[in-house]
């Protein structure tokens, strides 16, 4: 949690923030695999993704699967129940079977269990957080989950700040303000 505080200062691009912020996140909650997006806190479609999950097979089958199927642990639904964080294990009852996600893509890739948060700060979503661990790793625990819903809003607050500086970079014509001519 420190490391990630530290980071409010750093004024990182949102992508290298993204990469240290799992580097940081990998010391308290060990994981294989994971993706932060940010998200259009209007219609929570996703705006950009980094991520470093090599058992992920079809992204494209992936998003399908998140906005237009039924499954477990949806972040649509996540923000819709207030959840807003969510373990594949638990939501299954154990029987990751249940969940479309975890046979088309996690089980065909070794993936096991997996966390989501959603980034939420002042009641608006602005990424979401998914870690995942191996098939024969060991399931996600509540005292993780609860650590990474007590840390959300610091991250959703980093993320929309250096998505705002990447933003004012760019100025009305598509050029970059920060560049001499």
């Amino acid at each position: 949690r420190d490391v990630v505080t530290s980071l409010h200062g750093a004024r990182l691009d949102p992508d290298l923030l993204r990469r240290e912020v799992a580097r940081a996140l990998r010391r308290a909650v060990p994981f294989e695999g994971w993706c932060i997006t940010t998200v259009d806190p209007d219609s929570l479609l996703v705006s950009s993704v980094v991520a470093d999950n090599p058992g992920m097979g079809d992204v494209v089958r992936l998003m399908e699967l998140e906005y237009a199927s039924e499954d477990v642990n949806l972040h649509r639904d996540l923000m819709r129940r207030g959840a807003r964080v969510g373990v594949l294990s638990q939501a299954t009852g154990g029987d990751l079977h249940r969940s479309a996600r975890w046979r088309e893509i996690y089980q065909p890739g070794g993936i096991g269990d997996e966390l989501r948060v959603e980034l939420v700060v002042q009641g608006r979503c602005w990424g979401t957080l998914e870690v995942v661990r191996e098939r024969n790793g060991r399931l996600f625990s509540d005292e993780e989950a609860d650590f990474g819903l007590r840390l959300a809003p610091q991250l959703a607050t980093l993320l929309r700040d250096a998505q705002a500086r990447s933003w004012s970079a760019v100025s009305m014509n598509g050029t970059d303000d920060s560049s001499s001519d």
